[in-house]
């Protein structure tokens, strides 16, 4: 297999030049003079509709009883999977190191009428005491609110962009 790619974590623009022989194991990369190559043309020159000499990226694969699809589905394991969108967040989805982050965050807050903090436990006038804030569960929906909030940005970000089959040909805009 042999070919002209870009490892897009690494630098996007930066082209190597991939050789892989099967038999013996053995890969070479090697970084490809970029001035040889010619380059895609600047959004300006798409835009006019100048769209000569677009470069695109190659792998020949060489050898016998070839399977496209097979190598087709091994290709898509190489690129980066989509994101996936996240559920929203419910109280029973709360781990308890959660929960006691919550309440150690709050431990301070101001109490509601008729409680006091012992030093050790919250205590009512009516003598009830607890490990936790009186407040708590209303600490805990704030936080989900916040939370969900987040989440809800991210889903609209995974709604926004797509996953892209490597092999269909993006519609040309003209």
């Amino acid at each position: 297999m042999q070919g002209h790619i870009c490892f897009s974590e690494d630098d996007p623009h930066k082209e190597v030049r991939v050789q892989w022989v099967r038999l013996s194991g053995v890969l070479r990369m090697s970084p490809v003079d970029g001035t040889a190559i010619p380059r895609p043309p600047s959004a300006k020159a798409h835009e006019n509709g100048v769209t000569d000499k677009v470069h695109e990226y190659c792998i020949v694969f060489v050898g016998f009883y070839l399977q496209e699809q097979a190598l087709k589905d091994w290709l898509k394991t190489c690129v980066k999977p989509a994101p996936e969108k996240q559920k929203l967040k419910t109280r029973k989805d709360l781990s308890k190191k959660e929960i006691t982050e919550i309440n150690s965050k709050h431990r301070f807050d101001p109490l509601p009428p008729g409680w006091f903090y012992s030093g050790s436990h919250y205590v009512s006038l009516t003598g009830d005491k607890d490990n936790n804030h009186p407040l708590l569960e209303t600490f805990i929906e704030d936080y989900l609110i916040s939370v969900n909030e987040d989440i809800k940005r991210r889903n609209i970000q995974v709604d926004s962009h797509p996953a892209v089959d490597i092999f269909t040909r993006p519609k040309s805009s003209s």
